[in-house]
């Protein structure tokens, strides 16, 4: 999604905004949301009010108010969350419980294509603590179903919309 785009939702309130921001991760890749700043807070508030249905390429927006704290941060340092990435496509939650059948998993959540109801050759899994999950980062080359695939910690906690 370009700030363009995320603009364009915004199409009434475009000459009250001062910024868009789209926080991109280490490899370059967005995070998932994104920070408009308006130049009012009635402005924001209205966002916030009016636009609580978007979608952009198929995907639903939400929309709210930035916590200025540094919550986010706090929540992401507290997550014990590990992403898979790279899976088979025939990986199932069965094939990652056993690859960590040493590791303290909480749960494992395979992201699952909506329209097709197909893999996307994605895994969230989260650990009973940070220890499992460092270590899991740790692993050299991980395996699955003979396809190397990648493990990176997540940046966001698995919910039902992990898909």
């Amino acid at each position: 999604m370009t700030k363009e785009e995320l603009q364009d939702c915004f199409k009434d309130l475009k000459n009250q905004i001062n910024e868009v921001r789209i926080p991109t991760r280490a490899d370059g890749k967005a995070t998932g949301y994104a920070y408009i700043q308006f130049n009012s807070e009635e402005a924001a508030n209205k966002a916030v009010e009016e636009h609580q249905n978007l979608s952009v390429r198929g995907r639903k927006i939400k929309v709210e108010h930035a916590d200025s704290s540094k919550k986010h941060d706090q929540v992401l340092k507290a997550l014990n969350v590990a992403l898979l990435k790279g899976l088979s496509f025939k990986a199932t939650e069965q094939d990652i419980q056993h690859f960590f059948r040493d590791y303290s998993v909480k749960q494992i959540k395979l992201v699952i294509d909506e329209k097709t109801g197909k893999p996307k050759g994605l895994c969230f899994v989260e650990f009973n603590n940070k220890e499992d999950l460092h270590r899991a980062l740790d692993i050299p080359e991980p395996e699955i179903l003979g396809r190397k695939f990648t493990i990176v910690r997540s940046e966001r906690p698995i919910t039902e919309s992990s898909s």
